[in-house]
């Protein structure tokens, strides 16, 4: 993580077809959500294959705003 930015929570899970892995941040230096975002690139959702011959699944990696907090995550899919 980025100096000012912390981990609060982290959980795995899967579901209707993908698995994924997230975690909660907040901003230690008063940075608002989309600044936070910024901060760590995820201003856009970036997909590519797993890139393992046997796993055709998508990788993801991205970042949402989760009310007051950052959510950002990586989704395996079918």
């Amino acid at each position: 993580m980025p100096p000012g930015i912390t981990m609060v929570d982290e959980g795995i899970g899967c579901g209707s077809g993908d698995c994924w892995r997230a975690a909660t941040v907040i901003s230690e230096d008063g940075l608002s959500r989309p600044e936070i975002i910024r901060e760590l690139g995820l201003q856009q959702e970036n997909c590519r294959s797993s890139g393992w011959l046997l796993d055709w699944r998508d990788v993801c990696v991205g970042a949402r705003e989760n009310g007051e907090n950052v959510t950002i995550y990586a989704s395996w899919g079918y």
